[in-house]
C-alpha cells in the first residue's frame, strides 16, 4: 500500500516525467551556482578586510602584546641589538662605495657590531655596540643607521636622516633625525611607524662615532610641515625625531625630543 502511495507522487506520463528530472537537475545547479558565489563572496569580502587591515597590523599587535611580545628578543636589550638585517646589504654596498653616484659623501652606513665589555644583565644578553652611527629606540623596535646627506629623500631610503643644518651628538645643541613612518612597517626595525607610543621618561640611545648617547624623552607635540623652528640650535644636548602623523599622512608632523642624559 505504501509503494502504491509513492508510485503516485511520480509523473506517469514519459514527457512529464523527464520535465520533472530535469527540473529536479536545473534546481540543484542554481543551488550549487548560489553556493559558489556565496563562497566567492566570502572569500573576497575576507581578502578585502586583510588588505585594509594589513597596514594597521603592527598598531593592533603591538596594543594587544606590547613591543617585546610582538618584536621579540630583537629589542630585549637596549645593548643587544644588531643592525637591521634588512637593510645589511644596502649598507654593505654603500661602505663599500663612499661616495654614491650624486657625489654625496656617506657616513656611518657599517651594518656590522663589536663586541664590548659589559656587565651582564638579567637576560644575559651580550652587549653589542655599533660600528656605524645608529639610532635605538628599544621601546618601540627602532634600530637604524643614521644617514649624512644632503639628499633627505635619498637618505630616508636608507635610514634617519640627520638634517645638516642641526648639531651631532658629540658637539652638543639639537641633533634632528627623520625617518619614514608608514613606508616600511614594523617588525621592520628602520622605521618610525611606532614613534608616537614613546612618553615622556622613555629612553633614546644614539651611537656615534664609537660613543652611546642617552637620552630621556621630555617633549611631544604636532606640527606643520613648514615648522622649522624645530631644527633651531639650542643651549642644551637634545635629539629631534621627526616623522610624518596621523599614520598613512603626511598632513602634519610628530616632533619628539629627549634631552641628554648621559655620554658613555
Amino acid at each position: 500500500m505504501q509503494k502504491k502511495e509513492n508510485l503516485q507522487l511520480i509523473p506517469r506520463n514519459r514527457f512529464l516525467v523527464t520535465t520533472h528530472r530535469d527540473s529536479l537537475k536545473t534546481t540543484k545547479k542554481r543551488e550549487r551556482k548560489r553556493g559558489a558565489k556565496k563562497a566567492l563572496w566570502a572569500s573576497m569580502t575576507a581578502i578585502a578586510l586583510l588588505v585594509m587591515t594589513y597596514p594597521l597590523m603592527p598598531l593592533l599587535m603591538y596594543q594587544v602584546g606590547g613591543t617585546e611580545t610582538f618584536l621579540g628578543r630583537a629589542i630585549s636589550a637596549p645593548l643587544g641589538i644588531s643592525a637591521s638585517e634588512e637593510l645589511a646589504e644596502n649598507q654593505n654596498e654603500l661602505t663599500q662605495n663612499s661616495i654614491n653616484n650624486s657625489g654625496v659623501e656617506i657616513v656611518g652606513t657599517s651594518s656590522s657590531v663589536t663586541s664590548t665589555t659589559a656587565s651582564q644583565d638579567t637576560s644575559s644578553t651580550v652587549n653589542m655596540i655599533p660600528q656605524g652611527n645608529t639610532l635605538v629606540i628599544p621601546k618601540i623596535g627602532v634600530n637604524i643607521s643614521i644617514i649624512e646627506s644632503t639628499n633627505a629623500e635619498w637618505a630616508w631610503d636608507r635610514g634617519a636622516w640627520r638634517d645638516p643644518k642641526t648639531s651631532t651628538p658629540d658637539n652638543g645643541g639639537n641633533t634632528a633625525l627623520s625617518a619614514h613612518r608608514f613606508r616600511y612597517r614594523p617588525p621592520y626595525q628602520a622605521t618610525f611607524y611606532l614613534l608616537d607610543k614613546l612618553e615622556n621618561g622613555d629612553l633614546v640611545y644614539i651611537y656615534w662615532e664609537g660613543k652611546k648617547y642617552t637620552y630621556r624623552v621630555n617633549s611631544e607635540k604636532i606640527v606643520d610641515p613648514s615648522a622649522t623652528e624645530v631644527l633651531n640650535p639650542t643651549d642644551n644636548s637634545i635629539v629631534t625625531l621627526i616623522t610624518c602623523h596621523p599614520l598613512f599622512s603626511t598632513e602634519s608632523r610628530l616632533v619628539i625630543t629627549g634631552e641628554l642624559i648621559s655620554v658613555e
